[in-house]
């Protein structure tokens, strides 16, 4: 049984077999907090999450025959940490005789401009890529800035995480029927989420 509250504060119920909730560990922790055991409370207040800034670009003329990425050093005075080209194909996420490049913002960075405005953030990582991607102003088409809050994985997270992968166990055999999914719940890699 779920009680709802619509826009004008308009209380509902709600009755189903099961629920789907997608939001970041925070909200999640917020919301299942009456369920939840001390051993959970402490695993969800110790989790971290930090700002992601990306930017996408479409851009005219194809760079290189096969994606490539591209890290640079943490020395570099640069906005960009790393950069993905992704030559346009047929079929592809770009069309053929264009490229996609996908930048990350270095940590720093997107913390510092987070609450910054758009254009302000796109007009500083383009004119950090210029550096390493000649000639790229003049052929942009598109860009895109994204912009999420993704887990922090500090030293300790594994430890953290099988600890509450042991309470997720001893509950369900208890019977509790609440499940989590997430990047939070995951691992700080790809291979990672696919587990």
């Amino acid at each position: 049984r779920i009680e709802t509250r619509d826009a004008e504060r308009r209380r509902g119920e709600l009755a189903c077999d099961a629920l789907i909730v997608a939001t970041g560990a925070p909200i999640a922790a917020q919301i299942a907090r009456p369920l939840l055991t001390p051993a959970e409370r402490d695993h969800f207040a110790a989790l971290r999450e930090r700002t992601a800034i990306t930017l996408a670009i479409a851009v005219d003329g194809i760079d290189g025959g096969l994606p490539q990425e591209v890290r640079l050093p943490r020395g570099a005075a640069s906005a960009v940490a790393s950069f993905l080209i992704e030559p346009g194909h047929l079929g592809g996420r770009s069309p053929e005789g264009q490229s996609q490049i996908v930048a990350l913002a270095r940590d720093g960075f997107a913390e510092r401009w987070r609450d910054m405005p758009d254009d302000v953030v796109t007009k500083n990582l383009l004119g950090s890529l210029e550096d390493h991607v000649p000639g790229l102003g003049d052929r942009i088409l598109a860009t895109h800035l994204g912009r999420a809050r993704v887990p922090f994985f500090r030293v300790g997270h594994y430890r953290l995480l099988a600890s509450f992968e042991k309470v997720q166990r001893d509950r369900r055999a208890l019977g509790r029927r609440l499940y989590w999914a997430g990047d939070h719940v995951g691992g700080p890699g790809f291979e990672a989420a696919t587990r």
